[in-house]
């Protein structure tokens, strides 16, 4: 039985080191022409499906929750940031650093916080301007203490973004 149950969290350590096998496309449309493509792990729940938005997580209750936003917006990715955690009562992130999103400049601001439970949450907000007139938001919440192969997965997401139609450079 030993042996056995030795097999089975190796089995399971190989696979979190490794990451997903699989993936499932999904899509956010724009009210306009643009449209974003990206690639989650199977196995994830799709839901919150609007025009310009989708939010998906990985499991329920939510370990890694993704939103993603294609938006027509001309704020600016600070003031988007901002007044979008404000009216959601949440911490204005005050750290930044430039990033690339389905080859666009833009920005990676985090901040943390606590939900209503009282469980600390890490947010990363990536921002990036498609055009003058669409916005590319994307907020990742997750546990402070994710795991490395969490972290992997966090980034083959966005490493998968794809964005048709419009404009495709700020």
């Amino acid at each position: 039985m030993r042996r056995y149950l030795l097999v089975v969290a190796s089995a399971l350590l190989l696979s979190a080191i490794t990451g997903p096998v699989s993936a499932k496309d999904i899509w956010v449309f724009s009210s306009g022409s643009p449209s974003l493509h990206a690639k989650i792990p199977d196995g994830w729940t799709v839901g919150g499906e609007r025009v310009g938005r989708l939010s998906v997580i990985d499991r329920y209750p939510a370990h890694i929750a993704f939103s993603f936003h294609l938006l027509a917006d001309k704020r600016s990715p600070e003031d988007f940031v901002a007044q979008e955690m404000r009216s959601a009562g949440g911490v204005v992130p005050t750290q930044k650093s430039p990033v690339q999103l389905a080859g666009l400049s833009g920005w990676h601001f985090t901040s943390t916080g606590k939900n209503p439970s009282g469980v600390e949450l890490e947010t990363d907000h990536y921002i990036a301007r498609l055009d003058s007139t669409y916005l590319l938001a994307i907020a990742v919440i997750f546990p402070p203490d994710a795991s490395p192969s969490d972290r992997a997965i966090i980034q083959d997401v966005l490493a998968s973004l794809n964005i048709s139609g419009g404009s495709s450079k700020q």
